[in-house]
């Protein structure tokens, strides 16, 4: 509201005039100006920069599609998917697509995030609208209900100039609202064109975004769908690998086994043959000694007989 607030002093309007103007409860949008008063939509808040003869540098057209459209624009132009644009703006991603898709309201706080998240503060500048363009400052000041006249009557002027002035833009006939039936000025049906043509637009973009989002998100699930159809395959090559790597492992354990049990019988036989050998000079010690006691007893014997 700052800016509007600083265009409003420089254009010399004062907030019960831009109030009166922007066909909204008068009491309502004066507490928007008020320190601490309620914080105004984006739509509202576009109908105050109409009702003050501004806009936004890069829009033209106080309507929320248009300026959605442009914030699309700009995210575009920046490489910025929702999710990244969402998370610099303090948002979560879904809140912030309902918003760009037009499917959920703004307020002018959020918008201001978005605006410095995207680094557009000077594409979102308040200028003076375009002097061919019809703007609410041109038609008569009408009231959205009787309930709202009746309020917006009982409202002190201002300052003496905005009183003749709404009086001298009185129309013997009451201007119709927006989609009210009977026919409709030629000043109105301009803006009403404006207004669908800006409505049309956004509502292009959008679709044209939510393409993108859906092809994007399409190739996102696609490349996904891949990686894992390739994870799986390596999942169950491994488990080839590994049965076949615990078979081989088994095999190998086996013939350990058999080798292990061959070399023992090949020991015990070894062994049984070392025992045998070991008899057998046993046996030939034995012997030996008997032939040498046997040799000893005769030369005794013939040395004691001659």
């Amino acid at each position: 509201m700052d800016a509007l607030v600083t265009w409003m002093k420089s254009a010399n309007l004062s907030p019960a005039e831009v109030a009166r103007r922007s066909g909204h409860d008068v009491h309502h949008i004066l507490k928007m100006f008020d320190p601490g008063g309620p914080t105004p939509t984006l739509r509202i808040y576009l109908d105050l920069l109409e009702a003050a003869g501004a806009c936004f540098a890069g829009v033209k057209v106080n309507h929320v599609p248009a300026v959605l459209a442009r914030i699309n624009d700009l995210r575009r132009r920046a490489n910025l998917e929702i999710a990244e644009l969402a998370k610099r703006a303090g948002m979560k991603r879904p809140h912030l697509s309902r918003i760009c898709n037009g499917k959920q309201g703004v307020g002018i706080e959020c918008f201001d995030s978005l605006v410095t998240a995207l680094g557009a503060e000077e594409d979102m500048r308040l200028v003076a609208r375009d002097s061919d363009q019809q703007t609410l400052s041109d038609l008569p000041i009408v009231t959205e209900s009787p309930a709202a006249a009746d309020v917006e009557s009982k409202q002190p002027a201002a300052s003496p100039a905005a009183t003749p002035r709404a009086r001298t833009k009185k129309p013997k006939k009451p201007v119709q609202d927006r989609g009210a039936s009977g026919p409709a000025t030629d000043p109105e049906q301009g803006q009403e064109r404006a207004r669908l043509a800006a409505e049309l637009e956004a509502m292009t973009n959008a679709r044209d975004e939510l393409l993108r989002d859906l092809t994007a998100e399409r190739e996102r699930t696609k490349i996904a769908s891949e990686e894992l159809a390739r994870m799986i395959k390596e999942r169950d090559d491994c488990k080839i690998q590994l049965i076949a790597e615990r078979e081989q492992s088994a095999a190998a354990l086996k013939a350990i086994e058999a080798a292990q049990s061959s070399s023992e019988a090949e020991l015990k036989h070894e062994r049984d043959k070392c025992e045998v050998v070991r008899q057998q000079l046993d046996l030939l010690r034995e012997h030996v000694r008997n032939r040498d006691a046997e040799v000893i007893n005769a030369l005794v014997g013939d040395s004691s007989t001659g």
